[in-house]
């Protein structure tokens, strides 16, 4: 029940190269939804490079990224005779905290993991599981970097966000499907994105610990 688009290269209808990646989806998704899906040697592993999907659904729970539950702006790329990643990571104008829709406005709550019908059933193996627990330690002890990261990012915006705004009329104005947007200054779209961004790795702290 998912739509696949090859984004690129530009591939004739019926062609071989189309025929093959068709034909490695489909097999990938038997398998992933197979009796034997965490054979270690028939089972997903063996068709996607499984730490390119950790990586890529860990960005996409810790920001909850409306998209990304294989909506819009999902990709995955192929190399012949190797196996399917993830990425690159796209689209995150609806994250963080800055959408009114799926309760995703919550720092708290899974995203991706209850959403995503491939991230749900990779949650049914324990070595998936076990590589996100690693993974998300990474991210966890470099939260600092992170928020510095915001702040650096947002000094550098200052003058262009400005500049923007007389264009655009965005600060203290509703667009579909913002959650929070009666802000009276940028600093305070910054401060509610760091706060967001803290309080949702702490959250996942926990949640991740009791899987």
């Amino acid at each position: 029940k998912l739509l696949f688009v090859v984004k690129d290269p530009d591939l004739e209808p019926g062609s071989s190269e189309l025929e093959k990646i068709k034909s490695y989806v489909i097999q990938t998704e038997n398998v992933l939804y197979g009796d034997e899906f965490d054979d270690p040697n028939i089972g997903y592993s063996k068709y996607i490079d499984i730490d390119s999907f950790v990586d890529w659904y860990l960005i996409n729970e810790i920001s909850k990224n409306n998209d990304a539950i294989f909506f819009s702006s999902v990709y995955m790329n192929y190399v012949s005779g190797g196996k399917l990643k993830m990425g690159p990571i796209w689209d995150f104008d609806v994250a963080f905290g800055n959408i009114n829709i799926n309760e995703n406005w919550l720092s708290s709550g899974w995203h991706m993991k209850e959403r995503s019908r491939w991230i749900k059933m990779l949650f049914r193996d324990e070595v998936f599981i076990k590589k996100v627990k690693e993974r998300f330690n990474y991210y966890y002890n470099n939260k600092e970097r992170i928020l510095d990261l915001s702040n650096s990012l947002s000094k550098r915006l200052k003058k262009s966000r400005i500049e923007n705004n007389k264009v655009w009329k965005t600060l203290g104005y509703y667009y579909f499907p913002q959650y929070v947007y009666d802000f009276s200054s940028f600093e305070e779209e910054h401060e509610y994105l760091n706060n967001w961004i803290n309080e949702r790795y702490e959250w996942l702290k926990d949640a991740i610990d009791e899987l």
